[in-house]
């Protein structure tokens, strides 16, 4: 009986020796599944980084002071538009005033003729 007791034993054991080494096996396939799937998703990352970049400088926005430069320079074409418009509504004001003074002119002028 002891001795029958000890058969059973081995084979127990056997089967739990032969258990373990089927999980390991899993689990060295997972690992490497799950390394290949790392890479895999490195690979696409530096893709995209690179996509983004090229991108960036595609669209003229390499970085940050080039933006505050256009906008520093969009701000002071609009204070010059502001201020050519400015001088150009005085420039018609003048103008009518000066067309006015002509009128007034030729009118006195024309008078005097006649009155000669």
């Amino acid at each position: 009986m002891l001795m029958e007791l000890e058969k059973e034993k081995d084979k127990y054991y056997a089967l739990k020796v032969g258990d373990i080494h089927e999980f390991r096996v899993q689990v060295e396939t997972f690992a490497t599944d799950c390394e290949r799937r790392v890479e895999e998703l490195r690979s696409c990352v530096n893709e995209l980084n690179s996509s983004f970049i090229q991108l960036q400088h595609g669209a003229g926005c390499s970085n940050n002071s080039d933006i505050a430069a256009a906008e520093m320079r969009k701000s002071e074409l609009q204070g010059m538009k502001e201020n050519l418009g400015r001088r150009l509504a005085s420039n018609y004001e003048t103008r009518a005033q000066l067309q006015k003074q002509l009128k007034s002119m030729l009118i006195s002028q024309k008078r005097m003729e006649e009155a000669i």
